[in-house]
């Protein structure tokens, strides 16, 4: 075998270590083809008599290349965008088991089917002008788990989508008009587990600043809390109601309902 025989040989072994067959996969006169879209995943070349099979990237395969590209390049632009978010991402929930969290890995029942279609809507139609949205239901029916889904999911898309906790927030007592500014310029903000804020004059007065920086960008905001709308509503303390106008006049409320999600998988997981 000549030099280029031997080039092209090692070529052919490269390429079949970089494509992988699937159990699906078959044989067409003599050549392999992927087993979801039908097309070839090999292609027949013919050097000074001399056969070869290299394998080729399927239809289906060179999309979700193409797709895995755009995603990254998503990321970095991303990246980019936070470096001016530097003091806010510090305060960024998006970590630990929220982090790489996405619509495929949605754990879907008959109590969060409506939310998944309403998340699922936010998603593709998401703009700066869109509308908001909160979050209503008891512990661990899946409000920051949908959430940070949403939020996952536009990040891949280019946006900037970051979610916040008010007291870890208001803690930051030597940052707080640099968070106020910040807060004007993501794409998405998520304020996570509402109502839990300090209970005083001065933690309200701060949690109504962060939220009211944010409603008048008329971006769109998520928040989660475990308040029922009607106590939102009938609030008689002051300083809440006025911070729970702002969120009532610019989200679109959804209710959760159901046994904590997180019962569930601890009891699938008791294996005694």
């Amino acid at each position: 075998m000549n030099s280029m025989a031997n080039i092209l040989a090692q070529i052919i072994e490269n390429s079949h270590t970089a494509i992988k067959i699937n159990n699906n996969d078959y044989i067409k006169d003599g050549i392999l083809y992927c087993g979801n879209c039908n097309t070839k995943k090999q292609s027949l070349i013919n050097v000074q008599g001399m056969e070869f099979k290299p394998m080729c990237l399927c239809k289906c395969g060179i999309e979700k290349r193409n797709s895995l590209e755009i995603e990254q390049k998503n990321r970095d632009i991303v990246t980019a965008k936070l470096e001016r978010l530097s003091l806010l991402n510090q305060h960024n929930l998006l970590k630990g088991r929220l982090k790489d969290i996405y619509l495929d890995s949605f754990i879907k029942n008959k109590n969060n089917e409506k939310a998944l279609n309403i998340a699922k809507d936010f998603i593709n139609k998401f703009s700066n002008k869109s509308k908001g949205l909160l979050f209503s239901g008891d512990v661990g029916t899946g409000k920051s788990y949908i959430s940070a889904i949403i939020a996952n999911e536009l990040v891949k898309r280019g946006k900037t989508a970051i979610m916040l906790n008010l007291n870890s927030l208001i803690s930051d007592t030597d940052n707080q008009n640099a968070l106020l500014k910040q807060l004007a310029l993501a794409d998405l903000i998520i304020f996570d587990d509402l109502g839990t804020e300090r209970q005083t004059s001065y933690g309200f007065e701060r949690a109504y600043d962060f939220i009211n920086a944010r409603y008048i960008t008329e971006k769109p905001t998520i928040y989660t809390t475990n308040k029922s709308v009607d106590e939102m509503i009938k609030c008689e303390n002051i300083d809440q109601k006025r911070m729970y106008d702002r969120i009532l006049g610019s989200t679109n409320i959804i209710r959760l309902k159901g046994d904590s999600l997180r019962v569930e998988q601890a009891k699938k997981a008791y294996i005694l």
